[in-house]
């Protein structure tokens, strides 16, 4: 094993690479932007407060439903994932392919979720 000394270190290419990401990363995370009304928000935090808006609506549409039905899970999922397809969903929750879609569709229909592929088979959902 060579023992190198620290002041004679010779940085590798893979080094600085991870080393300049994970400054773009640190420096993403405490840019500020200003919000409409005047505050610094960082973008992370838009994306956190984006999460928890989906997370409050699926709640509301989920208190008031019965124990068996899989729509509290399918939020779970949803919100766990950032693209979410009815396969994928079918796969987790040990469903059918439709009922994962009309899983997904519910809580697209409510706004919860949206559907971004735009097509009407092979779609994928995401918050």
């Amino acid at each position: 094993m060579i023992r190198r000394d620290a002041r004679t270190f010779e940085p590798t290419a893979r080094f600085i690479r991870t080393h300049l990401a994970l400054h773009r990363h640190v420096a993403f995370l405490i840019a500020d932007e200003r919000s409409a009304d005047g505050i610094h928000v960082a973008p992370w935090a838009r994306e956190r407060n984006r999460l928890r808006a989906a997370a409050a609506a699926g709640a509301r549409l989920t208190a008031r439903c019965d124990r068996r039905f899989r729509l509290p899970d399918a939020l779970d999922a949803v919100l766990a994932t950032p693209v979410l397809t009815p396969k994928a969903l079918a796969r987790q929750l040990a469903l059918s392919p439709q009922a994962a879609t009309r899983l997904l569709a519910t809580l697209a229909e409510t706004g919860v979720i949206r559907e971004i592929t735009g097509r009407s088979s092979f779609r994928a959902f995401a918050v």
